[in-house]
């Protein structure tokens, strides 16, 4: 951490109050590698080792998600793809880009995890050490997946791309791809010049404290009791390099403090997207399954009318409204959780932000300790629940063709219900569109 506790007369005051009978100037050595040593606290250990477990968690959910579509047969076939292009309009030569967020989310939060864990582990390997410092943001990944995700399902709800319901694609392919892709790309052209700028930082610091530290002991060899006191040159020195030194721990500092910044700001536009777009789930998808369920009462009582089969073709309702709510339902919790994890992160990059000049303070160790345990059990809960949801979609068809089959062996088939079925299918090989009867 950073050494914002002290200012240009931190230095001389050390040597200038040392004890009677004592080396000043080797108090000041021991005073700056205590103010330069880690954290080793046991509570500190104790933490990092709750951290590191919980985030062990998440990889090995992660790992669930990319690999349980494999095992789904038909089912989860389809959820092999990274990217699937639709066209939804016939006036679109560019199709959508529509990435599948399952995967996107395992893969970026195993990486992120394992970023995570590398840092757990130099951390408790450099406690003991001088110094110590991390490059490598693990908050990259997860940032830039949280926003595709956020944006492909606001897109796909405020479109209604579901059975049923009027299509309003309100952007276009090559505007709703840039998007989707040139945030995320900014965020890492961002992120690395930010963590190539503070390696050159650490650089610096680390050359300037080796050269402090060397010119304290020279001078603290020569003191001899007292009897050769440095000349004014000499302590003009040695105040020069204490603030070269001091500028470039500053710099460092601040450095840390921007990514930390970028990361925040990086969380507001998902957040305000995953919120539109539970909404838009709420608003768009629900509806039409309630009113499908009304024509299908209406279809058993009333007769057809003319040409009504002409214009949409009958279907047998299979009872697929309640796979899909359950389904919807872990969705909306899957966001909610994402959501709260992108709003404690943003209050941690927050807090770090304010107490900027007192990070070393250790009353905000408990308020850290709160928000960064509310940021890792959100994104476990988040994880484990998008986990659930792949799971059971995989297992409800399959339970839904056994008890259909049981059924019709015991003589107990109920008679099908109506449903007239409106959904287009992929772009077919011309480009354009086909009805899925």
């Amino acid at each position: 951490m950073a050494n914002q506790t002290m200012n240009s007369s931190y230095l001389s005051g050390i040597i200038h109050n040392a004890p009677a009978g004592t080396n000043p100037y080797s108090s000041a050595v021991l005073a700056l590698q205590k103010l330069e040593k880690p954290i080793s606290y046991n509570i500190f250990r104790y933490v990092l080792a709750l951290y590191g477990s919980i985030y062990a968690v998440v990889c090995l959910c992660c790992v669930g998600i990319l690999i349980t579509p494999f095992f789904q047969g038909k089912v989860g076939g389809a959820k092999h793809n990274w990217i699937v292009k639709r066209r939804y309009m016939v006036e679109h030569s560019t199709p959508y880009l529509i990435v599948n967020n399952g995967l996107m989310i395992g893969i970026s939060y195993l990486i992120a995890g394992v970023l995570f864990q590398c840092y757990i582990t130099q951390q408790f390997n450099t406690m003991d050490t001088d110094r110590q410092s991390f490059l490598v943001s693990w908050s990259l990944p997860g940032a830039c997946a949280t926003y595709i995700q956020a944006f492909t399902m606001l897109f796909i709800s405020a479109s209604n791309p579901s059975t049923g319901g009027t299509r309003k694609y309100f952007m276009s392919p090559a505007v709703f791809n840039f998007l989707l892709i040139g945030l995320p790309v900014l965020y890492s052209i961002v992120a690395i010049g930010l963590i190539a700028h503070k390696a050159i930082l650490i650089q610096k610091s680390t050359i300037s404290y080796e050269i402090l530290i060397t010119m304290l002991t020279d001078v603290a060899h020569l003191w001899d009791g007292g009897k050769k006191i440095p000349t004014d040159s000499q302590q003009g020195l040695l105040q020069a390099a204490f603030e070269i030194f001091m500028e470039d721990s500053s710099l460092k500092s601040r450095s840390a403090i921007r990514i930390g910044m970028l990361w925040a700001f990086a969380d507001v536009p998902s957040i305000l997207i995953y919120i539109g777009g539970v909404y838009a789930l709420v608003t768009t998808a629900h509806h039409p399954f309630k009113r499908f369920r009304r024509e299908s009462a209406e279809a058993l009582t009333k007769a057809p009318r003319p040409g009504m089969f002409e214009k949409s073709p009958v279907k047998l309702d299979t009872e697929e409204s309640r796979p899909l709510a359950r389904s919807l339902k872990f969705m909306w919790l899957h966001y909610l959780a994402m959501s709260v994890a992108l709003v404690w992160d943003l209050a941690a990059g927050m807090l770090f932000y304010v107490n900027r000049d007192n990070l070393k303070d250790t009353r905000l160790a408990p308020i850290f300790f709160i928000i960064n345990l509310g940021t890792s059990g959100s994104t476990l809960l988040a994880i484990i629940i998008l986990l659930a949801r792949i799971v059971g979609d995989g297992k409800e068809p399959k339970n839904a063709a056994d008890d259909e089959n049981s059924e019709y062996r015991s003589g107990a088939y109920s008679e099908p219900k109506l449903v007239f079925d409106t959904e287009w299918s992929m772009e077919t090989p011309k480009g354009g569109f086909e009805r899925k009867d």
